[in-house]
C-alpha cells in the first residue's frame, strides 16, 4: 500500500481503540489482537487523499508495480456490509 498524496503525510499502525480525544462508548468489541491503520494530518482544511496499492506480493525488489490509473471513490461501488447490525 502506498500513500500518494499529500506527499508530506505517512501511514501509522496504532493499537486498535479510540484515540483520548474520540469518544469511547460502552460496550466495545474486543480489540486486543487487532491494529488500525491511521493517517495523522496537522491543521488541515481541506485535502485530497489518494492511495495505491497492489495485491500481488514482490518477489524481487524490480518487481515494483507500475502506477494504477487514478480513479475518485465516488466511482467505486461497495456492496453495503451488515457489521454491526446498523444497516
Amino acid at each position: 500500500m502506498r500513500l500518494q498524496q499529500p506527499a508530506n503525510a505517512e501511514f501509522e499502525v496504532m493499537d486498535c481503540r479510540p484515540l483520548p480525544s474520540s469518544p469511547n462508548p460502552a460496550p466495545q468489541a474486543d480489540n486486543r489482537n487487532r491494529r488500525k491503520l491511521a493517517l495523522h494530518l496537522m491543521k488541515v482544511q481541506a485535502i485530497r487523499i489518494q492511495v495505491s496499492w497492489n495485491h500481488k506480493p514482490l518477489l524481487r525488489e524490480n518487481d515494483l508495480p507500475t502506477e494504477p490509473a487514478v480513479r475518485p471513490l465516488s466511482s467505486t461501488r461497495v456492496p453495503p456490509v451488515n457489521l454491526f447490525g446498523l444497516i
